[in-house]
């Protein structure tokens, strides 16, 4: 799995980081940046965006999957 994160459309409200338990989601100097091999609920992380910055994807096929 790999996340995609599209900077431009997010609004920084930072709920992706308020959500995230184990330090898979960071904010620093102003940025979001995702580690995805942290044990994260990830499918809760991508629902709570509320401008759908944030997107799953399976790494063998490379399209996009809706939560």
């Amino acid at each position: 799995m790999k996340i995609i994160y599209d900077e431009k459309i997010c609004v920084r409200c930072l709920a992706c980081v308020s959500e995230s338990e184990f330090g898979g989601v960071i904010y620093e100097r102003g940025r979001i940046f995702f580690e995805e091999t942290r044990a994260e609920d990830w499918n809760e992380i991508i629902s709570i965006c509320p401008v759908a910055a944030i997107k799953k994807v399976a790494e063998a096929t490379d399209k996009a999957v809706s939560c």
